[in-house]
Formats: structure tokens, C-alpha cells, sequence
């Protein structure tokens, strides 16, 4: 069973959310690790909106902790599998840096990734992890 403490919050709009999103679903083999659309019923149970936090932030919940930007990336990557757990060695980077760069990206998404789609098709099983 899959626990609500492991729910990654994103903006579904978003290009570079949705190839996240495919990567997560395509990675978390254990399936430990939910989603949930940034502007939906779980992030309003939690008071997450767009509103409250900029639309274009990753939220990682986990274990009642919330983790945004570069924190909830590293964190999410070292909890996808054990092939990237290595991935918390970016926390030597200190966080104003991981956090430039990642709002840099954040604003030039639709720049670098224009006219790119992604439609998540999953099957029933991966569907699961889909929060509303």
C-alpha cells in the first residue's frame, strides 16, 4: 500500500513537470512516491495552491516534512531508487546556489522545452500513483 507521506506536488501545465512526472513514474519501481497536481484536491488538503507558492516549484512531502526546489528534487531523485541515492551529494552545493539555478530553469521552461508535449499514458497499476 502506498503511503501519503511521499507525494510529489507539481504544476501539470508545465512541460518540464510533465517529463518529471514520466520520469518518477518510470523510476519508482517500489511505487512508494505519489503525485499530485499543484492546483488539486490533495495540495488544498495540505494548503498548497499555486497561489501559495510560485506555479512553477516542485513540493516533495515526505514524512510530514515538505521539501521545495532543489531540496525536493534532491530529495525526490534519492528516493526513487537506490541507483540514485548519490543524488544527495548536491546538498554540498550550498542551497542559494541550487536554488538560482533552479529557478533559472524554472523561468526559461517553456524557451527550452517549447513546443514539446507529454501525455502521461499509463496503465492501470501506474495510474495509482496519481493523486487528485
Amino acid at each position: 500500500m502506498i503511503s501519503q507521506d511521499s507525494i510529489v506536488f507539481l504544476d501539470t501545465e508545465c512541460v518540464l513537470c510533465n517529463y518529471f512526472a514520466h520520469f518518477i513514474v518510470g523510476q519508482n519501481h517500489k511505487r512508494t512516491i505519489q503525485l499530485a497536481p499543484l492546483n488539486g484536491i490533495t495540495a488544498g488538503k495540505w494548503r498548497l495552491s499555486a497561489g501559495n507558492h510560485k506555479g512553477d516549484t516542485v513540493i516533495y512531502l515526505k514524512n510530514g516534512t515538505f521539501y521545495y526546489r532543489s531540496n525536493a528534487v534532491i530529495e525526490i531523485l534519492s528516493d526513487i531508487n537506490w541507483l540514485f541515492k548519490c543524488a544527495k551529494i548536491f546538498y554540498i552545493i550550498p542551497k542559494k546556489l541550487r536554488d538560482y539555478l533552479y529557478d533559472f530553469i524554472a523561468r526559461n521552461r517553456y524557451k527550452m522545452w517549447k513546443d514539446k508535449k507529454k501525455c502521461l499514458l499509463l496503465d492501470a497499476q501506474k495510474k495509482k500513483l496519481f493523486l487528485d
